[in-house]
């Protein structure tokens, strides 16, 4: 590669995780048992973190380190074989599709559906559903959180129930949901664990 290259890859990352390409090429190598689940969900959950890092501090998760955690999903799926590398294709397909249409309905951002459809590769493909309710779950708690620390959950309390009265309680509040997409990372870890 060359250095006009890697300043590239270092600009597109706005200079932040530039450690992060050599470190998970030469890590992968070391690690002894690649055929683990624990491999697996620690590939996974190193990938959600850096992510949520990135969005907490710039709001936003790059296309780049997306692209790198697809390349790592796919690169541990082939030592297991072709199977493998297809169902991670089929995983990440899927909920890619799922994402995209709740991005084209305003709900999820559209690095955050790209993100979630990178890490959807480490999972089997009979588990995608299951990886969203635990992103979802992950993300209503972190909702709730931020209402709480943001002195608005009173007024939560106070409205009744109605989903008008909701948005606008939360209305002026961003979440960086990189934060919920690790949290459901470690959930489904946990459930599978």
């Amino acid at each position: 590669m060359t250095g006009l290259r890697i300043i590239k890859v270092v600009d597109a990352m706005e200079g932040r995780l530039w450690a992060v390409l050599p470190a998970t090429i030469g890590i992968t190598f070391l690690m002894n048992d690649s055929s683990s689940e624990l491999f697996i969900h620690a590939w996974m959950i190193f990938w959600a973190m850096i992510m949520a890092g990135h969005d907490i501090d710039c709001r936003r998760i790059p296309n780049v380190l997306t692209a790198m955690t697809a390349i790592c999903a796919i690169f541990i799926a082939s030592f297991h074989g072709f199977y493998d590398i297809v169902e991670a294709f089929l995983s990440g397909s899927l909920v890619f599709i799922l994402m995209a249409f709740l991005f084209f309905m305003g709900i999820v951002g559209g690095g955050d559906a790209k993100a979630v459809s990178a890490l959807a590769m480490f999972i089997p493909l009979n588990e995608c559903f299951a990886f969203l309710i635990c992103i979802s779950l992950a993300g209503g708690i972190q909702s709730l959180l931020q209402l709480f620390i943001n002195s608005r959950f009173s007024d939560l309390i106070l409205l009744r129930a109605s989903i008008k009265n909701w948005r606008a309680v939360g209305a002026g509040l961003t979440l960086p949901y990189g934060v919920a997409i690790l949290g459901g990372c470690f959930l489904w870890s946990l459930w599978r664990l």
